[in-house]
């Protein structure tokens, strides 16, 4: 069966007539639903060959009224083109030749809506359903067209399925294109057949038009970069030509503006990979019904202004009434404001100042958006986040020098991690390249810590106070870039239980990491500050055991290492030049000695830390020469003077590759004597020892002498019995198995002076006097270290300073026996 439905009269020829189809096969489904003519005649032709036979057809038909079709004035009988003048029918439906019916192949129809000046059209899909064969609608379409002709600008190309979809005319000239091809294919079907033709709904279209001079007027919406969306009845686009600015005002500001209407305000700043902005928008008026009273939680719903895309709101917010909203920022390069007056009353509306400002790609409070600086307030409930280098610093000035600020409360300590770290090339100085500044507080108070270039990562920092960190930009590369994260931190939730301050009496000590011989954690802080007794004496510090996290490329300064990410040991002194920063694994060799008399240790861990072995560190009071004389023991390689009680005592007290305390004058032991009775005693002791001895002897004749002549001088009559004697015994042990003898212990004090106690009778020590331990310390004040020491100085002749010190090692003991 063969249908044409463009049939103009009845003695057409068939052969100039274009088919609508030809049908066969059993299948509903290759027919169209429903056929309509053009015109008021339609023509099937059905023909049968003399081999086959079948069911044949059944169908129904009507006739129906033709003036649904004639929608406007046609310019040729038997071209498909219209206009519709919308002073005589001012609104109506434009509908397509065969609606709702099955629509023919190449078709062309062209439909000129004219209203009168100051008028705009508006029109709207009630029914839509057009073949979709791409994207592109490469088949079937509808375009329509914001002007009187083809040149005019396209509002949008349609097929497929539409459903109250609106438009707007700029002016009183709308311009609507229908055009049908054939041979349609289905691209997602394997088989390219002719059936994909029937298979869709090609109904056409229903389209309603109304004129009216009552929308809108778009004179005052064309200013400068401000350009209405073709196509909406008062939405418009602003789009940056790179830091524009300028106003932006609701319809006919300051009359009142239009109610029932929807207005949306696009404001699209620069975004590429070489600049980006920000949008700012700042009121200058604002009048909306409604209210913005907390009382009322719908007090916006008789119209507002919704705002979406600010920087602090991840959804959006409204306003109404009359209070002023507060100064707008973008999160990224796009604003939308939406003016919804549905339902509203009549209001003054707004006017608002916008600028397109630069965006340096970093998040966090920025106070003036002209300036690249960014705040981090505790206060803020912000109480961790992230920070990053600015997006575009080389093409942007005010991107090459960015300040981010922190501030904690009071009770909390600031700690800091690197996640990223590339800025230009290393060098020592960090010259001509691109480099980040650490300070101590902020303004013109803040004090540089330090400072970091290349690919070295910057330590974990930590502060109790206002830090600053400041980004310059110097490489025109563009590649450097860092992200860190910040965290504020309750003091229980950082172990910082560690750590003392300690005075020295002439003698050392010992540090290890927190809860060592086990592993180190996360968020760990301890700091331990070391003094001498004299202010000419040093301190050095011996590493017998040091496993961090991270890597450094050899002592010193870090080159091309990775750098102390997670972990790190700060050795600071005195001086104003940075703190020496130490991790990964260091060799049980390596010594430190300072610059001064002080030396402070810190220890900090990031977040991120999955912990080490940690560390143990010896430190040692080294003494200055005092014309040539060392009153402890004097290091035969290195040249230092340390404490006397420092020799013997089974650690390395002359710094590396000198082991002269423990090997001069120590007594050799067996390995179960060194892991019973402690350190061998030395010459020093054994002298000290045999001086006690004698002098304690001396006294104990002395009394028993007394006590005879006591006796005698006054008992003169009395003869003592025949066995009546006294004997004076002095023995000298090696240990005090004894517990009736007398034990006789000696304290070295000033070098000198010679204290004998008993066992029961504790020697009274100055606050000053610290033994030889493995105790952690408390945090005391910064200082630096010195040079790193490889094995010593030698030619040094340091004095050794009187300190007063109580030995742990085991004394001689003395036993008296008065019979």
């Amino acid at each position: 069966m063969d249908i044409y439905a463009q049939v103009t009269s009845p003695t057409q020829s068939l052969l100039d007539t274009p088919l609508l189809g030809r049908f066969c096969d059993n299948s509903l489904s290759h027919l169209p639903k429903l056929v309509i003519s053009t015109s008021n005649i339609l023509v099937l032709d059905f023909y049968s060959d003399d081999k086959t036979t079948d069911a044949g057809f059944n169908g129904s038909f009507t006739f129906i009224d033709a003036s649904v079709y004639a929608i406007g004035t046609q310019t040729d009988p038997h071209i498909c083109n219209y206009t519709i003048n919308g002073v005589r029918k001012p609104s109506g439906y434009i509908v397509s030749p065969t609606y709702p019916g099955f629509y023919p192949d190449r078709l062309h129809c062209n439909y000129l809506l004219q209203g009168a000046p100051g008028q705009r059209i508006h029109i709207k899909f009630i029914d839509f359903s057009l073949y979709h064969g791409g994207d592109y609608c490469p088949f079937d379409y509808v375009k329509v067209r914001d002007g009187r002709d083809r040149s005019a600008a396209v509002i949008g190309t349609f097929c497929g399925s539409y459903r109250n979809v609106e438009f707007f005319s700029s002016h009183e000239f709308l311009y609507i294109e229908f055009v049908t091809s054939s041979g349609r294919v289905d691209l997602e079907s394997t088989t390219l057949d002719n059936n994909v033709d029937f298979a869709f709904d090609r109904k056409g279209f229903n389209i309603s038009y109304q004129f009216s001079s009552a929308f809108v007027n778009l004179d005052d919406m064309n200013e400068g970069h401000i350009q209405h969306m073709v196509g909406t009845e008062c939405d418009v686009k602003i789009v940056s030509k790179k830091g524009s600015n300028g106003t932006v005002k609701s319809p006919g500001y300051p009359r009142d503006y239009p109610i029932n209407v929807t207005c949306r305000y696009i404001l699209d700043g620069m975004s590429n990979p070489y600049y980006s902005e920000k949008v700012m928008v700042a009121f200058t008026d604002f009048e909306l019904s409604g209210s913005m009273s907390s009382e009322a939680e719908t007090s916006c719903t008789r119209g507002h202004l919704l705002v979406e895309g600010q920087k602090d709101n991840n959804g959006s917010e409204h306003f109404c009434g009359t209070l002023f909203p507060p100064n707008l920022h973008s999160k990224d390069s796009r604003m939308v404001l939406t003016l919804d007056t549905h339902g509203a009353y009549a209001k003054r509306g707004f006017s608002a100042n916008f600028e397109f400002i630069i965006d340096c790609g970093i998040p966090g409070d920025q106070p003036d958006p002209n300036q690249c600086i960014f705040v981090y307030d505790s206060k803020n409930k912000k109480k961790f986040g992230a920070f990053n280098s600015p997006r575009h610093s080389w093409s942007s000035p005010k991107c090459q020098q960015c300040n981010y600020i922190f501030r904690p409360e009071a009770t909390e300590k600031l700690l800091i991690s690197f996640d990223t770290f590339s800025l230009g090339s290393y060098n020592s100085s960090c010259l001509n390249t691109d480099y980040l500044e650490i300070y101590v507080g902020t303004g013109k108070s803040r004090r540089l810590l330090n400072r970091y270039c290349g690919q070295r990562y910057p330590a974990p920092i930590i502060g109790q106070q206002n830090m600053e960190i400041v980004y310059h930009a110097q490489d025109k590369g563009g590649n450097s870039k860092f992200q860190a994260h910040f965290e504020y931190l309750k003091d229980n939730q950082m172990h910082s239980h560690c750590g003392r301050s300690i005075i020295s009496s002439g003698g050392g000590g010992i540090l290890k990491s927190p809860g060592s011989p086990a592993k180190y954690t996360n968020r760990v802080y301890c700091k331990w500050t070391i003094r001498a007794k004299r202010k000419s004496n040093k301190i050095m510090v011996h590493f017998y055991m040091f496993r961090l996290e991270g890597r450094t490329s050899g002592i010193g300064w870090v080159g091309a290492g990775i750098g102390c990410q997670d972990a790190v040991m700060k050795l600071h002194n005195g001086s104003s030049s940075p703190p020496l920063e130490l991790c990964g694994t260091l060799n049980d060799k390596t010594t430190f000695l300072s610059q001064d008399d002080t030396m402070e240790l810190e220890f900090l861990t990031s977040g991120k830390s999955l912990g080490g072995k940690g560390f143990e560190i010896s430190w040692t009071e080294v003494h200055s020469d005092s014309g040539g004389t060392c009153y402890g023991f004097m290091c035969s390689k290195n040249r230092y003077c340390i404490g006397a009680d420092m020799k013997c005592n089974k650690m390395k007290n002359c710094g590396g590759g000198d082991n002269s305390d423990e090997t001069t004058g120590c007594i050799p032991e067996t390995e179960e004597q060194a892991s019973s009775s402690g350190p061998a005693v030395g010459k020093f002791e054994i002298l000290h020892i045999a001086i006690g001895a004698s002098i304690s002897s001396f006294f104990c004749i002395i009394l028993v002498i007394c006590g005879l002549y006591h006796r005698r001088k006054f008992r003169p009559d009395r003869k003592p019995p025949a066995n009546d004697h006294v004997e004076v015994r002095y023995v000298a042990a090696a240990s005090s198995c004894n517990t009736t003898d007398r034990l006789l212990t000696m304290d070295q004090n000033d070098g000198r002076t010679t204290i004998v106690t008993s066992p029961h009778q504790t020697p009274s020590h100055t606050t000053n006097q610290i033994s030889k331990s493995s105790n952690s310390g408390t945090p005391g004040t910064p200082v630096n270290p010195g040079t790193p020491v490889q094995g010593g100085t030698p030619n040094q002749t340091p004095n050794f300073s009187n300190a007063n010190r109580t030995s742990n090692r085991a004394p001689r003991i003395q036993k008296v026996s008065i019979v």
